[in-house]
């Protein structure tokens, strides 16, 4: 574990890249459009749009299902 915490690690990588990165936000669904755009739905109601994301959920909250997939991952990913 990075000894400030994986917070400031990302905080750090984004400004060095240039990237939009949100933290602590609650998640309802992720949706993968046809045409390749996901969207990020959260509890609050905000939507978010990406080319790509990088999903760091819980163990524990990938296996409650309270995050909904749309289409549903991969069997080798649940």
């Amino acid at each position: 574990m990075p000894e400030n915490g994986y917070g400031r690690l990302m905080s750090s990588i984004a400004f060095a890249n240039n990237l939009n990165i949100r933290l602590q936000k609650h998640v309802k669904s992720i949706i993968r459009h046809e045409d390749g755009q996901i969207e990020i739905v959260c509890e609050s109601g905000e939507k978010y749009k990406a080319k790509k994301i990088i999903c760091n959920l819980p163990l524990g909250i990938l296996k409650s299902k309270k995050v909904e997939f749309k289409p549903d991952l991969p069997s080798e990913h649940r």
